[in-house]
């Protein structure tokens, strides 16, 4: 099967031999199945965690007045604001469980799996869909950020599906108004959701539309620059919101250093791993190889071309970004050019095919690849999320009357704080900032807290209640009367801002 579904004039060729009908049936079952496990994947376990962090800022925010929760993203400017609207509108619709804030970025999430399956299939052939879908409905990182009340998974559908509307108008673009349409608002509306979802659909559709500018894509090409006006204007209200956000550095925050070390995590954490930092493991270098092999077909394919300008060029323009405004380091950022590694990897399994030998080391690499990838999301259904719910129960079942409750930092006053003071039963004692000193009776809660030698070791002295290290490194020390803490500084780098999200 040749890499391209299209022939030499780019346009579908319903004459090429294809799969007959009972291979196709094949391919649209195995298709049907990649999606129900996605989607089972995804909604599995969404109540078991706790919110945590971010999503704590987002709920807190759905429930403000429409105007107050506008002005309050306005004011932080960290994403734009079409997913602070969907959580809002759950919130005006009576939705409270924590499971079913989720299910918006649950969806969104088999969105862009349906997505990328299409686009493998008709870029690179049927094989390279269930390649490429098998590979993102087990892919930790983005089953991880599809079960987030955050904007990635939205975002990412949007970017996605911004491609897959261009390539409905590449096949057919005498009647493919619709298609058109589709792209344009996808771009649209991935700007409106995540900052880099949208920078990258424009890159990546400007990619594609160069690629076909002289075949399918030529009126698309012409209309461009109308297109990027209309979609400047559309984008006006958001406009002073970015420059002011692109002129603010989060305090303390340094550019990152793109060392060894660096590139590591986000290829384990685009590969088999997850958010966290850890060694490259066996199963994501063989993801890589089969991006590798994408990338060698990219010299003989358009459409890999694109996808490796779609990586290639948005991981350089993003890190380029991040570089001159820096922002807290996370792997996930760079989540919507990492899409297109799975277009790639899917490229270089339909690549393969024309040697046997070479197919069969990829498809022994695409099971070591799938192999460490349910191992990682056996982990991360486990142990990979905070309860912080947990910790307030833990609280409130040994708090006595006169007893202090103390948040050493920002991050345990944060997510503690939703779950002792707005969620559950009432709280026994307020949960109240450090002091510069504390006496007991009292119970102080650390979680991401960086100490001196000094400050460790006055609170190793302090009995240990509990501990969650599962849980953002959570850990309960109790201050018994007579004894007095010195919290001040306990926290290095903390800026004590009790607000502020990523």
């Amino acid at each position: 099967m040749e890499i391209s579904s299209l022939t030499a004039d780019e346009t579908l060729d319903e004459t090429q031999p294809g799969p007959g009908r009972a291979e196709r049936r094949r391919y649209v079952a195995a298709a049907l199945f990649i999606l129900l496990l996605g989607a089972a994947i995804r909604g599995h376990a969404l109540g078991r965690f706790s919110l945590g962090n971010d999503e704590i800022h987002e709920v807190r925010w759905s429930r403000l007045a429409w105007s107050r929760m506008l002005a309050a993203v306005k004011a932080e400017g960290i994403h734009p604001p079409l997913d602070y609207f969907v959580q809002t509108l759950l919130d005006r619709c009576g939705v409270e469980a924590e499971w079913a804030r989720r299910v918006p970025s649950v969806v969104a999430g088999i969105v862009t799996l349906g997505l990328v399956m299409f686009l493998a299939g008709r870029w690179f052939g049927p094989p390279a869909a269930i390649a490429g879908g098998l590979l993102l409905a087990l892919s930790p990182i983005h089953v991880r950020y599809s079960q987030e009340v955050r904007p990635y998974a939205l975002g990412l559908m949007f970017l996605t599906g911004s491609l897959a509307f261009l390539e409905v108008y590449r096949g057919k673009p005498r009647a493919g108004w619709l298609g058109a349409v589709g792209w344009f608002f996808s771009v649209i509306a991935a700007a409106y959701t995540l900052y880099f979802a949208g920078l990258i659909a424009a890159l990546a559709s400007a990619a594609m539309i160069f690629a076909y500018r002289r075949t399918s894509l030529r009126r698309l090409w012409r209309a461009l620059p109308l297109a990027a006006a209309a979609g400047i204007v559309l984008y006006i209200p958001w406009l002073p919101v970015v420059f002011a956000a692109a002129g603010k550095t989060p305090p303390g925050i340094e550019a990152e250093r793109l060392d060894v070390s660096w590139a590591a995590a986000r290829l384990e954490a685009f590969g088999t791993g997850d958010w966290k930092t850890q060694p490259v493991s066996a199963g994501s270098w063989a993801f890589w190889l089969l991006v590798a092999a994408g990338l060698f077909a990219a010299r003989r394919s358009r459409l890999a071309a694109v996808a490796a300008f779609w990586l290639i060029a948005g991981v350089a323009v993003q890190v380029a970004i991040l570089h001159f405004r820096p922002h807290y380091p996370a792997a996930r950022y760079l989540l919507p050019s990492g899409i297109a590694a799975l277009l790639l990897a899917s490229a270089g399994v339909a690549f393969a095919r024309e040697k046997r030998p070479a197919y069969v080391a990829t498809l022994v690499a695409l099971g070591l690849v799938l192999a460490f990838d349910v191992r990682t999301l056996r982990s991360y259904f486990e142990v990979g999320r905070p309860r912080w719910n947990e910790v307030a129960g833990f609280l409130r079942s040994r708090v006595q009357p006169g007893e202090r409750v103390i948040a050493a930092n920002s991050w345990a006053y944060r997510n503690l704080g939703f779950y002792w003071i707005e969620a559950g039963a009432p709280a026994p004692a307020p949960l109240e900032k450090p002091p510069a000193e504390l006496a007991g009776p009292a119970w102080v809660v650390l979680a991401v807290c960086p100490m001196s030698a000094d400050s460790r070791a006055a609170l190793d002295e302090l009995p240990l209640a509990a501990e969650f290290p599962f849980t953002n490194h959570a850990e309960i020390r109790y201050v018994p009367a007579g004894r007095t803490l010195r919290v001040s500084g306990m926290c290095l780098g903390d800026s004590q801002d009790y607000g502020g999200s990523e």
